[in-house]
């Protein structure tokens, strides 16, 4: 985006007041800053307030957002223009701070350590996480135990019915890239990750799984656990290995077809 008003980015600049978003509460007047440089016109009016700002669509068709500029003044604007108001003016635009957390991309637990979990404790113990971690192994209490990067155990411990008693050991972590052929206990045919991502993404995580492939062409297969309250979906190959195991209970016709086509 070009703003090129130089002149009222800097008079918008020095108006610029910090304002604690819980007192933002209930309808305050239009700012007479509807001259922002190149502003969204389908927001930025003066019949917009801080009660209706986010019901109105900028050109763009997004929500529109508020901005507080005064005690009792704001601005509705776009998106865009309140992310440029935010990170140059420090003015407070709380909706769209809100909107940008709720974008922000949801951690996965690392996979590294997850497909070690097949060989037991032995094997996750001389597995590194792609970070360069130690993979920790978590003893499961009401659930299935699982090999985890420190990350991920430092947020599991004691949750999900886990149990991590070495996540609080001192953690060598490097910026390098683990290769998937340093590692002892992984085949690298395994480390495909498309049909659990595809899973871990989605609303409807078992409907997701059934109608994605994965990178060798094969359907992903989707393992139920124990009472079917919740799943994996993996490839079949690892789902070959993990059948039976962790409480996950893997179509066998689905499983059979890999390993038919494996040997062809």
């Amino acid at each position: 985006m070009h703003f090129s008003k130089s002149t009222l980015a800097i008079a918008l600049a020095a108006t610029a007041t910090t304002v604690a978003a819980e007192s933002l509460r209930g309808p305050v007047v239009q700012s007479t800053l509807d001259q922002l440089p190149s502003p969204d016109i389908h927001c930025n009016k003066k019949a917009h307030d801080s009660s209706n700002c986010s019901s109105v669509e900028s050109s763009t068709g997004d929500n529109c957002v508020w901005c507080q500029v005064k005690e009792n003044e704001g601005a509705c604007l776009s998106q865009d223009d309140a992310g440029y108001v935010m990170d140059l003016f420090n003015l407070p635009c709380p909706e769209y701070a809100q909107l940008l957390e709720g974008k922000k991309p949801v951690d996965t637990p690392d996979f590294m350590c997850m497909l070690a979990s097949i060989g037991g404790e032995q094997a996750c113990e001389q597995v590194t996480a792609s970070d360069g971690s130690n993979c920790v192994w978590c003893t499961g209490t009401h659930a299935p135990s699982a090999c985890l990067s420190t990350k991920d155990a430092k947020i599991a411990d004691d949750k999900f019915g886990l149990s991590c008693p070495s996540v609080n050991e001192d953690v060598t972590v490097t910026t390098e890239e683990v290769e998937v052929s340093d590692q002892p206990n992984i085949d690298p045919g395994m480390i495909d990750t498309t049909c659990f991502m595809a899973a871990w993404n989605a609303e409807n995580a078992e409907e997701a799984c059934g109608s994605t492939e994965a990178q060798d062409g094969s359907q992903c297969v989707w393992c139920e656990t124990q009472g079917d309250t919740m799943g994996a979906c993996l490839v079949s190959k690892q789902a070959e290995i993990a059948d039976g195991k962790y409480g996950l209970s893997c179509p066998s016709e689905k499983v059979a077809t890999y390993v038919d086509t494996d040997r062809d």
